[in-house]
């Protein structure tokens, strides 16, 4: 789970999850509010590429805090926006891992970050940031 505020007039912010980096590029699923005021998930896959997941209309407000919440258990990931969930897809790609922060052509703040893992050995593994 996250804040996030944004700025200027165009950019956005948001989390990766499932992130691997590789020689020549990264791959792994971004999470993210624009400034345009859509809820956005990409994945990028290799080399840069990028394959758009979703896109969902989510107003923002410049200078507003936004609590930002992904869940992602097995293929299935859940990207809510103040409680709200936005996107939720359904994707093989990538299972596995990091978890980071995004910031494309904004200026960006984050506050009071969480990750949790369930390593319960019965269920299957739950992440939020």
């Amino acid at each position: 789970m996250a804040r996030v505020s944004a700025s200027p007039e165009y950019g956005d912010a948001g989390i990766v999850a499932r992130y691997s980096p590789g020689r020549d590029t990264a791959v792994g699923y971004h999470f993210y509010l624009s400034t345009d005021g859509i809820a956005h998930a990409q994945v990028y896959e290799r080399k840069g590429k990028a394959r758009h997941l979703a896109a969902v209309p989510c107003p923002v407000q410049i200078g507003h805090w936004y609590r930002l919440r992904l869940t992602a258990v097995g293929p299935t990931m859940v990207f809510a926006v103040d409680g709200r969930p936005m996107v939720r897809i359904t994707d093989a790609f990538g299972s596995v891992g990091g978890l980071g922060m995004r910031v494309a052509k904004a200026e960006a703040e984050f506050r009071n970050m969480t990750a949790a893992a369930d390593r319960a050995p019965a269920g299957p593994a739950a992440v939020s940031a």
